[in-house]
C-alpha cells in the first residue's frame, strides 16, 4: 500500500481539506480543467493509500486532526 505524507497538515486551507476528502473516502479526485464554457472535469481514480499528516497542536484550528490517518 502507498503512503502519502503531509507535513504541517494543520496549515492546509479549508478548501484544500475539502478537496482531499473524496481522495480519502472514495479514492478519487475530480479535477476541473480550464474555466468558463470550456471548463471540463477529469476524474482520477486513485490506488488505495494511507494518509499521514504531522501537525502542531493548538495551531490553525481543530479540523486538521481528522486527517491523521485514512486507510
Amino acid at each position: 500500500m502507498t503512503s502519502f505524507f503531509i507535513d504541517e497538515i494543520s496549515r492546509l486551507q479549508p478548501a484544500i481539506e475539502e478537496y482531499l476528502y473524496p481522495a480519502m473516502e472514495d479514492y478519487r479526485l475530480d479535477i476541473i480543467i480550464d474555466q468558463g464554457p470550456q471548463a471540463r472535469s477529469l476524474r482520477l481514480n486513485l490506488p488505495k493509500f494511507t494518509l499521514v499528516g504531522s501537525y502542531n497542536t493548538g495551531r490553525h484550528g481543530e479540523r486538521a486532526a481528522s486527517f491523521l490517518v485514512s486507510v
